[in-house]
Parts: structure tokens; sequence; C-alpha cells
């Protein structure tokens, strides 16, 4: 009798395990190397570059990308985290990041293509809150490129602050 009940309980509920959109993401597993060009101000004419690497594997029984981020920036390590997951009930994807210099979440949605993908959500850093946009292009089962724009127009306008190119370790 509980059984049964529990079987009606769970009726019309999402099932249970990760959406078949996550396999999409099935090449992103594993460890990833780039050199990040970036800018911290868009007044800035001297691009700074970085040494990245990015571990990228399926976390929450697979309902989840989970990528760990390691790198220096201004000479002192800094390190981040996302989360990458298709939201059934929106029906669109969704990701988030944190780091060690903003110490926020930030949550970011958009599409994926077979080739990339574009993200896009609100960001805050010392007291201005400003638009972002997140895209991989290029995509092959080795590589893909990254580039980071802000929007300080409400979107009218993009800056690019940094780019990368990733490559699959062996």
């Amino acid at each position: 009798m509980a059984q049964e009940e529990s079987k009606e309980a769970l009726q019309g509920m999402p099932p249970m395990g990760p959406p078949e959109e996550m396999k999409q993401c099935a090449a992103m597993v594993g460890t990833w190397d780039a050199v990040l060009k970036f800018k911290m101000a868009p007044t800035d004419t001297n691009w700074a570059e970085s040494k990245v690497v990015v571990t990228m594997n399926y976390a929450v029984g697979g309902a989840v990308m989970a990528m760990t981020y390691e790198s220096s920036m201004m000479g002192m390590p800094f390190s981040g985290a996302g989360w990458e997951a298709y939201d059934r009930e929106n029906k669109q994807w969704q990701m988030t990041w944190v780091d060690n210099m903003s110490a926020r979440i930030g949550l970011y949605s958009g599409a994926r293509t077979k080739d990339g993908s574009v993200y896009s959500g609100e960001d805050k850093m010392m007291g201005q809150t400003y638009h972002s946009r997140i895209s991989v292009s290029n995509a092959t089962a080795d590589s893909f490129d990254w580039k980071g724009e802000n929007s300080m127009d409400g979107g009218k306008t993009w800056e690019v602050w940094g780019t990368a190119k990733y490559t699959k370790r062996k």
C-alpha cells in the first residue's frame, strides 16, 4: 500500500536522473589547458595573460557538469568553480560561477548548440551592477574558444574583457 501511494505521489514529477540534454556535455569531461587573455577595466589597453587549468566532470548523478578553474591573476592564486545544467522546467541551460575574488555566486542562462554556447546574466563588482555574457564557440572534442563580455548599458553594447583557446589534455 505505501509503495502504491509513493508511486501516485510521483506521478507528474520529472523523471529521476539527468535530463537527456546533459549528454551534450559529454565531450567536456576531462582536463583542459588555456591561456586567458584579459583586462580588468574597459579602459585598459594592455591585455594580461594567465595560464589556466580547468577540470570538468559530471556530478550529482550526471545532472550537472561541474567545473574547477585554477590560475593566477596579478601574481596571486585565482580559483573558481561552476556548474552547468539543463533546467527541465524552463527548458534552457543554466550556469553558475563563483571565484575567490568576487566570493559571490553568479547565475547565467542561455542556450547550447552543437559547437558552443552563450550564457548571460547580471553581475556585480565594486557596487556596480552590469550584464555579462559568456560564449563558447568552435567546440570540438579537443578544443574550444571562450569569450567573456560585459555591458554597462543594459546589453546595447558589449566590451570583451577576456578570451581563451582551451585545449583538452590527452
